[in-house]
């Protein structure tokens, strides 16, 4: 699939799948039964990293928007589990968007389709209707919070435990310890006190 001739739509990555299954209900809407869009869907519709570019087939995305039904196989491919997981495919790409890219020039009215995608997204946004992208982003975004606050009390151990060894190694902490206002001579003490 070239460049000039696609649609796109960028999307987060924790809203590929979601957006799979719209396209497709999309597509059934138009026509087509379940089994013929997800095969249109398969040789047609492509997701790429728009940071490092790697990218996700129809056939993939398909694995991915199944994986979360009951009784689903898990993922085999460590990519895909990646990507559930709202990262990036590629392992140390930080990117968190993918754009999702379809062939124009064919039969299928691809425009309309994500027309009445984006529509259904902000009519779910204006009515306050949480949807099912909105739910895994704010999953996503309470396991990245759990994550740092962790990472925080797990430094902050790691901290007290060094400064507690500190201390018991030589007495104190710098800047906390009493300075001595005089020190005494040995030889002023007499010898009977010694």
């Amino acid at each position: 699939m070239s460049e000039g001739q696609t649609l796109s739509r960028q999307v987060r990555i924790e809203e590929l799948a979601s957006d799979y299954q719209k396209i497709s209900q999309s597509l059934q809407e138009s026509g087509l039964v379940a089994g013929q869009a997800d095969e249109l869907l398969g040789q047609s519709l492509q997701a790429v990293c728009v940071q490092c570019g790697l990218a996700l087939s129809g056939s993939e995305l398909y694995q991915l928007a199944r994986s979360s039904e009951p009784n689903a196989l898990p993922l085999a491919s460590p990519k895909l589990q990646r990507v559930k997981q709202g990262y990036c495919g590629r392992e140390g790409c930080n990117s968190f968007y993918y754009e999702i890219r379809l062939p124009l020039g064919s039969d299928v009215d691809w425009t309309g389709i994500l027309e009445s995608i984006a529509s259904r997204d902000s009519d779910g946004a204006s009515k306050g209707v949480p949807g099912e992208s909105a739910s895994v982003r704010s999953q996503t975004a309470l396991g990245h919070k759990k994550r740092k606050v962790l990472l925080f009390a797990g430094l902050a151990f790691v901290v007290i435990l060094l400064a507690l060894k500190y201390m018991m190694s030589t007495g104190g902490l710098p800047g906390f310890q009493q300075e001595q206002k005089f020190q005494i001579d040995p030889n002023s003490i007499p010898s009977h006190r010694r």
